[in-house]
């Protein structure tokens, strides 16, 4: 059902889920047209989705958002639709409750229709494994102690996923799962990082690890420490074309680093620049770098790390009385960014550059 509220000045966004557990909510909305000097309506509007959003992540095959509840009870689904041109249909689908909370992230299969959710289960030191189109679980596997982040690791064309990586909760383990060896774990890998750690994988055989006490890189089957670089990272993304490239986000000077192998066997700082603040949220898509602070969006070359574009995000949520609140979470659509809220139920969509 469309529903448009349309005003003098503004026609502000507004969706409704109407329908929750395994069932579609199909959501109606207006698009934001505020007045030109305002701007946001140039690129993009704010959506209620009915409940806080975090880590939302693209599926690429299924062209929609798929995002965790905040307390980590629920799936959610966001048929976002492609157009800023006010008929935008929003269809939500909400999964039944999750036995044991999600971990922080989760992983999304590729190169399949449709795909496969990785979701940590901390609680039960397991995997859960979800369908993309219907969020309904399947299975679970063990994947070592407390599992709280998750990432794939690819094959060599990239088609499917063979590895999974679990870092445990207090971050001293990774545990390396065989997803086509009916998810038995093939290592138990000590790290000893720590529980802001971040991880995501560095292709076939091996993952980054990100947090306070630095950036690493572990390589080999099992794999093993290949060099570390000293950032006190709050942020970690991969580019899926060139998982040898890592992307750091350091908490303390707002600065992000590319860091790669060198012939030494080390890792290289190859470049960085200085977003004024620390980003929240990377992510990689098509040789861009997205970065979100509290403040801003800031697109940049993946090679060179310039400033392609810069966003404020200020004029968003000033729409919904918005401005405390924080970044939960990033993800970079075919048309659109997505920007989810720390403790509130809305959505920044803004148009790419």
């Amino acid at each position: 059902m469309n529903v448009y509220e349309t005003g003098q000045k503004k026609r502000i966004l507004k969706t409704a889920v109407l329908a929750t557990g395994l069932a579609v909510g199909l959501v109606g909305c207006g698009v934001g047209n505020a007045p030109a000097e305002q701007g946001p309506s140039e690129k993009g509007v704010v959506a209620s989705v009915d409940v806080p959003l975090r880590e939302p992540a693209w599926s690429e095959e299924e062209g929609v958002v798929l995002a965790l509840q905040e307390d980590g009870q629920r799936l959610v689904r966001l048929d976002t639709g492609q157009s800023f041109d006010g008929t935008r249909d929003f269809p939500v689908t909400i999964s039944d409750q999750i036995e044991a909370a999600a971990g922080e992230n989760m992983a999304l299969e590729r190169g399949r229709t449709p795909g496969k959710i990785y979701l940590p289960k901390p609680e039960r030191d397991q995997i859960a494994v979800a369908e993309n189109d219907s969020l309904l679980e399947v299975r679970t596997f063990a994947a070592g102690e407390s599992p709280t982040r998750v990432a794939l690791g690819g094959t060599s064309t990239g088609l499917s996923s063979q590895t999974l990586y679990a870092l445990s909760q207090d971050g001293q383990t990774v545990s390396v799962v065989d997803l086509e060896d009916a998810g038995e774990v093939a290592a138990e890998v000590e790290v000893g990082a720590s529980e802001d750690a971040l991880i995501e994988a560095s292709g076939e055989d091996g993952f980054w690890l990100a947090g306070p006490d630095g950036l690493a890189l572990y390589e080999g089957s099992p794999p093993e420490l290949r060099g570390s670089l000293p950032l006190q990272a709050g942020s970690l993304a991969v580019d899926t074309d060139d998982p040898q490239r890592a992307y750091a986000g350091d908490t303390e000077s707002g600065q992000v680093t590319v860091v790669e192998p060198a012939e030494s066997g080390e890792l290289s700082n190859t470049a960085e620049t200085d977003l004024g603040a620390p980003a929240e949220y990377l992510t990689i898509d098509e040789g861009r770098l997205y970065a979100v602070t509290n403040d801003e969006l800031v697109v940049l070359d993946s090679e060179t790390l310039e400033t392609v574009e810069t966003v404020e995000l200020g004029p968003f949520v000033a729409q919904e009385d918005l401005e405390e609140a924080e970044p939960s979470g990033l993800a970079v659509g075919e048309e659109d960014v997505y920007v989810t809220l720390r403790g509130e139920p809305y959505v920044l969509l803004i148009e790419k550059p």
